[in-house]
């Protein structure tokens, strides 16, 4: 599996390429966003698989709650934005929708950024060392 680090970094690439596509608004944008929108889901996935076996966090529950609680953030910015945005809508509106993915983006940076220095910061502990205590399946998420 990959790192924390490593996934947080092909989340922000994502977002990157999401956000060139809404730019570009051609005929094959819509396949595009559909497709990284797939893309973007699965590294979510990843992500929550990856922060629930770090080390790291486990020994270090108040970091853990951190991450978990910019995770759920993100993820809540992320599924409103499925929500109101159909394909139909991006395909009428594609600058509106460029612009609505905009906050969520920047906070996928943020939180990447943020992450990265916050693990960066804290030693690897040997696997079953310490207590995990992300969240999210406290909020039924």
């Amino acid at each position: 599996m990959d790192t924390t680090e490593v996934i947080m970094d092909r989340l922000s690439e994502t977002a990157a390429e999401l956000e060139e596509v809404a730019l570009r608004g051609d005929e094959n944008m819509l396949r595009d966003v559909l497709k990284l929108r797939g893309t973007y889901a699965l590294e979510m996935a990843n992500l929550l698989a990856a922060v629930f076996s770090d080390t790291r966090l486990s020994a270090n529950p108040d970091l853990a709650e951190e991450f978990g609680s910019r995770f759920l953030r993100l993820r809540h910015m992320i599924a409103a934005l499925q929500a109101e945005w159909r394909m139909q809508d991006i395909e009428a509106r594609p600058k509106g929708y460029l612009e609505a993915i905009r906050p969520a983006i920047a906070y996928s940076e943020d939180m990447r950024l943020w992450g990265k220095q916050a693990l960066a910061n804290v030693p690897q502990v040997a696997p079953g060392d310490g207590r995990f205590n992300f969240p999210i399946a406290a909020t039924g998420s």
